[in-house]
């Protein structure tokens, strides 16, 4: 179900290289061109913790999230070919954990509707799973509450 065009100012999407990835960055196009609204392309890159371990694990920990950060931006590169050129149409780099960085995204540009690509029901029941303390812990509030 789409939402009222009117009421739309701003649309942001979870973008990943994946199929899923691809119809939820069609389905947040489709309703930014027909609400006029401003898109926002997020690709998030998780971060490992670099303050902890060894000095040989923390060297890893930060290499390895560089290569996560250069991924980031190149599916935001695959993103901005999908589209095309439009001036409504921002792209957002983001690190950390992914509900934390996407609430946050949709707080600094208003996102009236935020489109995230959709999950097979075994990660759905793995991330409900998550204890209370995990979920404070990523900066993701607990949805009972």
């Amino acid at each position: 179900m789409k939402p009222a065009p009117e009421r739309v100012r701003s649309v942001l999407v979870a973008y990943e290289a994946s199929r899923e990835g691809g119809a939820a960055l069609s389905y947040a196009l489709d309703i930014a061109r027909a609400a006029g609204a401003t898109l926002t392309v997020a690709s998030v890159a998780p971060q490992q913790r670099t303050d902890v371990g060894c000095a040989h694990c923390r060297a890893s920990a930060r290499a390895w999230n560089e290569q996560l950060r250069l991924l980031a931006h190149e599916r935001l590169s695959k993103a901005a070919k999908t589209i095309g050129d439009s001036p409504a149409v921002h792209y957002l780099a983001a690190c950390g954990p992914e509900c934390q960085v996407l609430a946050q995204a949709a707080r600094q540009h208003e996102a009236d509707i935020v489109v995230v690509p959709w999950r097979r029901a075994e990660r759905l029941r793995r991330v409900v799973r998550l204890s209370l303390a995990s979920r404070r812990t990523s900066g993701c509030e607990d949805p009972g509450r």
